[in-house]
């Protein structure tokens, strides 16, 4: 499933799935409290490789965040317009958010690669590679799945703000 961002002019996330909640959603690494050890460095890397160096003015960027169940729709609002604000930087157009409201699922991982493929989208932003999982190995084949089927760059929004 996919959800509007939470603007001015649209409607609250709905309420994330069953109403039985296990104790371990609420230990979802999703929150601006996680880190990453991803340098700045490494991503001006990224930046300079051919897949996004060359005609990167106007690509589409999506965004990606798992969204715990507690967290507050303004937290979530701040986390967009920073995102929204760094394609913009790097000269990208931001289409659209895909939020994972259960920890450990990849339904909306799936649909977002599967828009990348049908919209030739080459970006995806996450606020942090814990919004695709807590493990560096994990993060790591996300990020190969992103780039092997939809040829779609992963950039990491808390590296750039370092």
């Amino acid at each position: 499933m996919r959800y509007r961002s939470l603007s001015s002019n649209s409607a609250p996330l709905p309420p994330p799935g069953p109403a039985g909640r296990r104790e371990s959603d609420a230990r979802c690494p999703a929150g601006p409290a996680t880190t990453t050890h991803v340098s700045k460095g490494h991503v001006m890397e990224l930046l300079d490789r051919p897949l996004i160096a060359e005609g990167r003015t106007g690509q589409l960027a999506y965004g990606y965040m798992k969204v715990p169940r507690d967290i507050e729709d303004e937290k979530v609002r701040v986390m967009e317009i920073r995102m929204r604000a760094y394609a913009t930087d790097l000269g990208l157009t931001f289409s659209d958010f895909f939020y994972e409201f259960s920890c450990g699922s990849l339904t909306v991982f799936d649909e977002m690669i599967e828009e990348l493929v049908v919209k030739g989208a080459r970006y995806v932003i996450v606020p942090t590679l814990r919004h695709f999982a807590r493990h560096r190995l994990l993060q790591e084949q996300m990020i190969a799945r992103v780039y092997r089927l939809a040829n779609a760059e992963v950039l990491d929004l808390s590296a750039y703000e370092r």
